[in-house]
């Protein structure tokens, strides 16, 4: 992903990436074999979680500017105490290459119905760019996600049980499938519908001002997991339980995806689909930072889709990818709208 951004997520393992993070949901249930198999969420003991000073997590302010809790990196006061874009963009080889998975902090991937991924950017208060995804629709996850983030959720339609977690209301969304669809999104004519819906900036926020959305933001809220200077010398994680790590394979059987680690830039390269994964906007390779493999107990909805059930409260295991090494981490979440912790094996915030 692009310089700042942090983190990939992943999971079921969920996998989250960004220049902090990428990071994403699924488990082996998105696996080769598992997608013939159902299986049934486990209950997770919950644990009290430590409490979280924000003065002690990361260095605040340098030269004037602030550190974005989102992806680590010093940002104008105005643009972190904006709300962030929480935007769904497809993951099938249609839709290839997307546009602006390098402009965002932050980046969900999980699996969805049919054995194919799809990801969730988080922008912070993005550059004005005119195209933007392409955009799909809401899945239940992915709502409770955004909104760990406080983010406007940016969605082209959703599945019934992404509706039933809109219906709760712990997001504000934008959707393709609403009478604000023209205003935000349109589609191009150079691909063939549904992979052609796309949004840009302006669209966004002539949809935050129809829905007259507060985007105020105090980040202090959102912390995640803990930063290092970005201008210093980055973490490198040690100890018995740390394994050097060159090339991740995620085993999403669909788009086969996989990072390989460079030592010069410290950064891992994205491949899917037999080649390097590439961003439209820039040209250039999707690259992030670190890695957080997020392990979920999952299932399936009882429905004919056999749409992925994520069980993303309560606490669990996981690893982390970061400067070549990899090492095991916990989770906890109490409840759909809470953040997600991420600790080392000693009980502190991941940096």
């Amino acid at each position: 992903m692009m310089k700042n951004r942090q983190f990939y997520a992943t999971g079921t393992a969920m996998m989250l990436m960004g220049s902090v993070l990428f990071t994403g949901c699924g488990q082996k249930a998105a696996s080769k074999t598992a997608k013939e198999e159902k299986t049934t969420e486990e209950e997770t003991t919950e644990e009290a979680e430590p409490e979280v000073d924000p003065a002690t997590i990361f260095p605040r302010t340098k030269d004037g500017k602030i550190q974005s809790v989102i992806d680590g990196t010093y940002i104008d006061e105005e643009k972190a105490n904006t709300r962030p874009f929480a935007i769904m963009i497809e993951n099938t080889h249609a839709c290839t290459p997307q546009y602006g998975l390098n402009e965002a902090g932050v980046i969900y991937e999980c699996p969805v119905e049919g054995g194919i991924t799809r990801y969730m950017a988080i922008w912070q208060k993005p550059d004005d760019f005119d195209r933007i995804g392409n955009i799909r629709s809401c899945r239940p996850y992915y709502v409770w996600l955004a909104a760990e983030w406080n983010g406007v959720y940016v969605h082209y339609g959703q599945s019934f049980q992404g509706q039933a977690a809109l219906d709760t209301g712990i997001v504000d969304d934008l959707n393709g499938l609403s009478s604000l669809s023209n205003l935000v999104f349109y589609r191009s004519s150079d691909r063939k519908a549904p992979h052609n819906a796309y949004t840009s900036t302006k669209g966004m926020m002539d949809g935050v001002e129809a829905k007259s959305l507060d985007m105020s933001y105090d980040q202090d809220q959102y912390i995640h997991w803990n930063y290092s200077d970005p201008d210093g010398d980055p973490f490198v994680p040690e100890g018995d339980n740390v394994s050097d790590v060159q090339v991740l394979d995620l085993y999403y059987y669909d788009n086969d995806p996989y990072f390989i680690y460079d030592p010069e830039t410290g950064d891992y390269t994205r491949y899917e689909f037999g080649e390097k994964q590439i961003d439209k906007i820039t040209g250039e390779d999707v690259t992030v930072k670190n890695i957080i493999i997020e392990n979920a107990d999952n299932g399936y909805y009882d429905d004919e889709h056999y749409r992925v059930k994520l069980a993303l409260v309560g606490a669990n295991g996981g690893e982390l990818l970061t400067q070549g090494k990899r090492m095991p981490i916990s989770w906890s979440k109490e409840k759909d709208s809470s953040v997600t912790h991420y600790y080392d094996m000693y009980g502190n915030l991941i940096t």
